[in-house]
């Protein structure tokens, strides 16, 4: 029997493959399982091949962009929790959260974030918190505020980085 009408499972494996567009695979593979259904109740309705590359890349898209979006809530989660805790308890309260409950770049940058909107409270700190940094750039960043020394923005990688320092430096206390 010649198959006949690919045009569901070839338009599923299309969809399937927009995964920069959202919901798109998840239709895509939804589209597969319906084309299975109507070629098994159809013998002559063909492109199985595609209805099930559509079901398998879509749901495979489908998790990945799942698991990206909690990856990056979980991020931000933890990103913000020293952020608010500075903005309700002040920022040596909100430094000690960063360094309390995160690691790596989301404590660089908690930190930072926390320097940079508060740049006058920061002078209070105790300039030792910053050797807690991971990276050396973010240590640079925190001596230049707490300090208010702008000459330690120019230990900083990049010229929009130092920058921003020497501004937040000059115009912050």
């Amino acid at each position: 029997m010649p198959e006949q009408n690919k045009t569901l499972a070839i338009i599923a494996f299309v969809l399937s493959l927009l995964f920069f567009i959202p919901f798109f695979p998840l239709i895509g593979a939804i589209l597969g399982i319906v084309a299975l259904v109507l070629m098994k109740k159809d013998p002559k309705i063909g492109g199985r091949g595609f209805a099930i590359a559509a079901i398998c890349i879509g749901f495979t898209i489908t998790l990945i962009g799942v698991l990206i979006l909690i990856g990056l809530f979980a991020f931000m989660g933890t990103f913000f929790s020293g952020f608010s805790v500075a903005a309700e308890e002040g920022v040596e309260a909100g430094m000690a959260t960063c360094l309390e409950k995160e690691s790596g770049i989301a404590k660089d940058t908690c930190m930072m974030m926390i320097l940079a909107a508060y740049p006058k409270e920061a002078k209070d700190l105790d300039v030792s918190i910053c050797t807690q940094a991971e990276m050396d750039d973010t240590e640079s960043f925190c001596s230049a505020i707490i300090l208010g020394n702008a000459s330690l923005c120019e230990d900083l990688g990049s010229t929009s980085s130092k920058n921003d320092c020497i501004r937040l430096v000059q115009n912050g206390g």
